[in-house]
């Protein structure tokens, strides 16, 4: 049986349609969604045009298909971190001949880490840390070492991160001192968490807390906790 010629326009317009759908069907792994209700085969679309429906011809997908670049707002690659934080430093000297003595200041933390990814969400590199107390009165706490941060979803913001550090100390002057003394060699271990807001496909700034500990071997003896809050640029 023959349509009748009426029919012909939404004859012609499925097949156009169902064309136009086969060669835009989007690829594995893209992030539009499709109804393949949507496009009838093209003898669904004769059988509908024998009946001199005027409707066959079917709308476009509702949205394109886009599929993300490599890395877009995905932590993995190369990892750089630059930080800017409040710090409260609380250093104890524990002299064998003299008292003890505690000294604290809070202020200023600048950082700077450098990694990459070698496995999805978990960062490894190293970088450095320095807090100088903002009115000179207390002690100040430097550490240069390695870094892990880990992303549980990558492509998400929330993150864990931990430091193990070689560290100095500087600016504690006991009361049986006549000079401040300073230490060069310690070590520090510290953790912490946070969460990072993308502002770019590979940029994000945001928020992180972190406190740790630090034993110095030298001249002091002394013992170091120490916590900050403060915000990051990350490009990852």
């Amino acid at each position: 049986m023959r349509p009748p010629l009426s029919a012909m326009p939404g004859l012609v317009g499925a097949l156009l349609a169902t064309a136009t759908a086969s060669a835009a069907a989007p690829e594995s792994g893209t992030a539009a969604h499709w109804h393949e209700a949507e496009y009838p085969a093209a003898e669904a679309a004769w059988e509908c045009a024998k009946q001199g429906r005027q409707d066959c011809a079917r709308a476009r997908p509702h949205s394109s298909p886009e599929t993300l670049g490599p890395g877009r707002h995905l932590h993995d690659g190369f990892f750089l971190r630059a930080g800017l934080g409040v710090t409260y430093v609380r250093a104890r000297l524990d002299a064998s001949s003299q008292a003890s003595f505690t000294a604290t200041g809070r202020g200023t933390t600048i950082e700077l880490w450098l990694g990459g990814t070698p496995w999805q969400g978990v960062v490894l590199g190293g970088g450095y840390f320095l807090t100088g107390i903002d009115d000179r009165s207390g002690p100040s706490l430097f550490g240069f070492g390695a870094f892990t941060q880990i992303y549980p979803d990558p492509k998400t913001g929330f993150h864990v991160q931990a430091l193990a550090c070689l560290s100095s100390l500087m600016g504690v002057q006991p009361p049986w001192a006549s000079t401040e003394l300073r230490s060069e060699r310690g070590a520090l271990l510290s953790a912490g968490l946070g969460y990072d807001f993308w502002i770019g496909s590979q940029t994000s700034l945001g928020l992180f807390a972190r406190g740790g500990y630090s034993r110095q071997f030298e001249n002091t003896g002394a013992s170091v906790g120490f916590g900050t809050l403060g915000g990051a640029f990350t490009w990852h």
